[in-house]
């Protein structure tokens, strides 16, 4: 060990084997997501240089650890992050509004005061909203050279200036307990109804928890226990009418256990499947050694750095649809860019089978992804977090998936979806009409 590296604090030591490990097993993510946009790159020198500096000047991990947590946000990733057992922020408070982006720009989609409803904000304490959203927490998109966060939060113990319509307001922040998630506003989980003669199902999420829930749903009139018994029916009922098409909505979706895709099956007329060998970034490691070190509580830096320095791994992933026997032929699946993962990977596996034509915007990606891989450090474990990056960070031929028919939506509440206002679910009902015009295999 050198003379500079004995003088070195455990704070510095630590970050730097941190920016090792993230540099490499990022590298790709680097080099083709953040040298093609507007974001600034988290690993230039200059950068790096900075982050040393403040190390060499802090006394306390809780210093140490919200410079690490702000060099994660500079990752612009949803997908890099930290976990811990105890609260990183002391405050659970944010400002009154949430800010929904949409083509270029951000609106209010929920505040409690509602003259801003549906409002532009430009700018926050003085500070184009632009160069804003690049210090903020969350899952980031990257959409005509531009970084965005969809549905933005604003965590803050003080009250801000924000420039809404053009007016400064000064914003007092409180309680998010306050807010209610854009799916508390409805009823169930998955919706099903008719749109101008066409069967239009909806699923909010793939969380794997709802799966197994008590909720009631109505069809009909008659009352139905759970998703898995109310999609039964919906297919039963689509077979006894001999339909022949159907629009799947998962924009929205953040995804979450591909069990959903079970139900799915009862909606197809055949078997569909897709496997792919996918990347892994963070060196030679299977499946079950990935969720042996998840279960574990993460690897330690060392031992990440080791075994990074050997190889890289391929990974074998399959998913399919099974044959359910529908009378339905010809599935839409609308998507947009809030769908990940799981969500993220259905999309991708229409697009490669011919299960649905996709429809609407390009999705955010990360399907065909497996367990988060997590590492950690002595200080870090100390204070009971963990480091989170995915395994296959980012295989980028499989980032962003694409529809096969590209509709911009308008809409900035997104609880609207499947509304008179929802132009992208208009355009499909009038494209499915226009393609099947005179055929007998539309309904």
């Amino acid at each position: 060990m050198s003379e500079n590296e004995l003088n070195e604090s455990s704070y510095v030591i630590e970050f730097k084997k941190i920016y090792k490990f993230l540099k490499k097993a990022l590298y790709k993510y680097n080099k083709d997501i953040l040298a093609k946009n507007n974001v600034p790159n988290p690993f230039n020198e200059e950068k790096y240089n900075e982050i040393i500096n403040q190390l060499k000047h802090i006394n306390s991990d809780d210093e140490y650890v919200q410079i690490i947590n702000q060099f994660l946000i500079n990752l612009h990733s949803g997908h890099v992050y930290m976990l811990s057992n105890k609260k990183m922020h002391n405050s659970s408070k944010i400002l009154p509004i949430v800010l929904q982006y949409s083509k270029g720009k951000y609106y209010v989609s929920e505040s409690l005061n509602p003259l801003f409803a549906g409002k532009e904000v430009t700018k926050i304490n003085g500070e184009n909203i632009d160069k804003y959203v690049l210090q903020c927490q969350g899952s980031c998109s990257f959409e005509y050279g531009k970084c965005y966060i969809k549905r933005l939060v604003i965590s803050s113990d003080t009250q801000k200036m924000i420039t809404i319509d053009r007016q400064d307001e000064l914003l007092e922040p409180v309680e998010s307990s306050m807010f209610k998630n854009k799916n508390d506003r409805v009823s169930n989980n998955v919706i099903f109804y008719y749109i101008n003669g066409l069967p239009y199902l909806r699923i909010n999420s793939f969380s794997h928890s709802l799966l197994n829930t008590d909720e009631i749903y109505d069809f009909f009139g008659e009352k139905i226990n759970g998703a898995y018994e109310y999609i039964k029916r919906i297919a039963n009922y689509l077979n006894a009418e001999g339909a022949k098409s159907l629009i799947i909505d998962i924009r929205g979706n953040g995804g979450g256990s591909d069990e959903w895709f079970k139900l799915l099956c009862y909606f197809s007329n055949q078997d569909y499947r897709y496997t792919c060998n996918i990347s892994s970034n963070v060196g030679k490691l299977d499946c079950n050694q990935i969720n042996e070190i998840y279960q574990n509580g993460g690897e330690d830096i060392d031992k990440s750095l080791e075994r990074i320095n050997q190889s890289s791994s391929e990974l074998k992933y399959s998913i399919g649809i099974q044959n359910g026997n529908s009378t339905i032929i010809n599935r839409y699946l609308l998507i947009d860019d809030d769908n990940y993962s799981t969500s993220d990977t259905l999309a991708k596996l229409a697009n490669k089978t011919g299960f649905a034509k996709t429809i609407g915007k390009h999705t955010s990606g990360d399907g065909f992804g497996i367990t988060p891989y997590f590492f950690t450090t002595k200080i870090l474990e100390k204070n009971e977090i963990k480091i989170a990056i995915p395994s296959t960070f980012y295989n980028l031929n499989e980032f962003q998936t694409m529809p096969d028919i590209v509709i911009e939506d308008d809409l900035i509440m997104p609880y609207e979806y499947g509304t008179v206002k929802d132009n992208q679910l208009q355009a499909i009902i009038n494209y499915i009409y226009h393609e099947y015009k005179n055929s007998d295999i539309l309904l």
